[in-house]
């Protein structure tokens, strides 16, 4: 393959490919390499490190606590590793206890091909790493540019993806909803695709991007899954798109399955290590959704996110929906009740109190789905994607803090 451009570009340095690619090559072979992902240089050199044989590294992200990075360390330690292994990136948490997920070699290539295939990325393209090299969606991108030969972009430390975008100009991006709703309000042109998903991407958001000349195209995926599943193509921002060369995706009780080569074997939690996928080769993603007779995938929620009020069944995602119609980021969660058994609360931001709410809910909702409060995300909670765990958690301390303070 020609690699006529860049391989990465920082504030300060510039890397050509035989460079990054020699530097990769240099690292000594380990069992298992653990790289915090706020060293952006070592840790792509880390990740072409494992894809040309030199041992898998398992990226840990700056923002957890050092504890808890020792934890996920530890975890991962005693693995058992399956042959091929690459890399060893955690799933968010944000309805679970997070999961250490194991992809190949294999798993990344394919999946990298695949994307290509929907979204060229070569030379001439310049891809921002807006997102943390410790997740999936980071990581992804640095694949891609490996096979198809694009030039990586990073904002530098202290620096925020917003500054990389002004000063770096990418051709393309990826990002959560929140990220698109702030660079539509600041008005940055971006000449290529960008990739929206980590959750609910409202409608309205993507044709404000149409609008402003931007290609903006939601895209659905996860870490078992190496990253994209369906992607949708240019001007086409109905679903999540049809599903990327190479993916299969079925409807099993209302749940998404998917299947290919870019599906990870194995993920390590606290009780050990087991198979991601069925004796068939089906993962169970536990989003709900359905096909359209376009073959796009439509996503309608998380199965483990759905919760019971009154006997009538809540999908958070549905509340969100009216929420991310104003404000660029929300979630909704359960908490429990003594008359209904559980209610809807909302974490917004920008905040936005409850009463300012009623009309639009009145719209849009059924009564049983209004939230019962609206607040502010805590400090702490600054993720671009909230974990619902200890929202919910925050919420419930609320709650009894309130009946307290009125008892």
């Amino acid at each position: 393959m020609t690699r006529s451009g860049p391989a990465l570009v920082t504030p300060g340095a510039t890397w050509s490919w035989p460079a990054l690619l020699h530097r990769a090559q240099s690292l000594p072979p380990a069992r298992l390499r653990v790289v915090v992902d706020d060293d952006v240089p070592a840790a792509v050199t880390a990740l072409l490190a494992a894809m040309l044989g030199r041992g898998p590294v398992c990226l840990l992200s700056h923002r957890w606590p050092a504890a808890r990075r020792q934890d996920a360390a530890a975890l991962v330690a005693g693995a058992p590793w399956p042959e091929g292994a690459a890399t060893v990136l955690f799933t968010s948490g944000s309805t679970g206890a997070p999961k250490a997920i194991v992809h190949t070699v294999e798993n990344h290539l394919h999946a990298a091909a695949g994307a290509c295939a929907r979204v060229p990325f070569g030379p001439g393209h310049r891809w921002l790493l807006s997102l943390p090299l410790s997740h999936i969606g980071g990581a992804g991108i640095v694949m891609r540019a490996l096979v198809g030969g694009g030039t990586l972009a990073a904002p530098g430390p202290g620096r925020s993806w917003l500054d990389g975008v002004r000063a770096a100009r990418p051709t393309h991006l990826s990002l959560v909803a929140a990220q698109l709703r702030t660079l539509l309000d600041e008005g940055w042109p971006v000449p290529g695709p960008v990739l929206v998903g980590g959750g609910p991407v409202p409608g309205a958001l993507l044709d404000e991007a149409a609008a402003q000349g931007l290609d903006a195209r939601p895209t659905w995926g996860m870490t078992e899954t190496c990253a994209q599943v369906c992607t949708g193509w240019a001007g086409d921002v109905v679903g999540a798109g049809p599903p990327l060369p190479g993916r299969e995706v079925r409807v099993r009780g209302g749940r998404l399955m998917v299947r290919g080569p870019m599906l990870a074997p194995v993920r390590v939690g606290p009780d050990g290590a087991e198979a991601v996928a069925d004796a068939q080769g089906w993962f169970d993603t536990g989003d709900l959704g359905h096909i359209d007779a376009q073959g796009r995938v439509h996503i309608t929620g998380r199965a483990d996110a759905r919760f019971v009020s009154g006997g009538e069944n809540i999908s958070p995602e549905e509340v969100e929906r009216v929420l991310l119609q104003r404000v660029a980021r929300a979630c909704v969660v359960d908490v429990p009740d003594v008359r209904w058994g559980a209610r809807p609360v909302a974490f917004v931001s920008p905040y936005v109190p409850r009463e300012a709410w009623t009309a639009r809910f009145a719209e849009q909702l059924p009564r049983y789905m209004w939230p019962d409060e609206v607040w502010p995300f805590p400090d702490g909670q600054d993720s671009l994607k909230p974990d619902r765990r200890a929202l919910r958690t925050w919420a419930v301390r609320a709650r009894e803090e309130a009946q307290r303070v009125s008892a």
